[in-house]
């Protein structure tokens, strides 16, 4: 919930939610005008906050919480290791297991909340010709989204996300419906495309 922006700028504006507790507030109006979003989709870290306070602020509203939404597209002050050059299809080892871990971190967040899926969208790609192995790094992502696909509860959905390219310009590791629909079959019946229309590409049929 905010004022929008572009990719080259914000645009921030009075009465802007300061937090997640703002941005219930602003949900629940929402709902209250169009009963059409019941429900409140975190993104991680970004909206994180203690599971009970945040349970407790949706209920006094009347909502509840859908997908979580797991970050590993940018970096954190916190963060051991940086996914400037990629997170679940990272070279290292190291850095794919840390973005494995936040992932699961969404899970129990959601369990918490009452929430039964998760949603991930990564950053990954290249910006020269040569920068990455396309098949090694998908290989690679695949194997991390295995083990997140472990970790869900046997009531909850995995939905992942494509995007042909932003913010690397010359490929991206999960950039068409073919490739995320190869990703759902061979995690499982669990796992599921999600079509962002934020992601989309224009004049094409979805």
């Amino acid at each position: 919930v905010g004022t929008g922006a572009t990719r080259f700028a914000r645009f921030p504006g009075a009465g802007e939610p300061r937090d997640i507790f703002d941005k219930i507030e602003d949900c629940a109006v929402i709902q209250q005008l169009t009963q059409a979003t019941p429900t409140v989709s975190l993104h991680i870290p970004w909206d994180k906050a203690d599971p009970n306070r945040l349970k407790q602020a949706a209920a006094r509203f009347g909502l509840g919480f859908d997908a979580m939404n797991s970050n590993t597209f940018s970096d954190t002050k916190d963060q051991t290791l940086s996914y400037k050059f990629g997170s679940l299809s990272h070279a290292d080892a190291g850095t794919r297991r840390q973005a494995v871990e936040h992932n699961l971190e969404c899970i129990e967040i959601g369990k918490t909340l009452g929430s039964k899926a998760l949603t991930v969208w990564i950053g990954d790609g290249s910006n020269f010709p040569g920068q990455v192995n396309f098949a090694k790094a998908f290989e690679r992502y695949l194997d991390a989204m295995k083990d997140i696909y472990a970790g869900l509860p046997d009531d909850w959905k995995l939905f992942t996300e494509h995007k042909m390219y932003e913010p690397a310009f010359y490929s991206t590791v999960v950039q068409d419906w073919g490739t995320n629909y190869i990703i759902s079959r061979e995690l499982g019946d669990k796992a599921f495309c999600l079509v962002d229309l934020g992601h989309h590409a224009p004049n094409v049929n979805i």
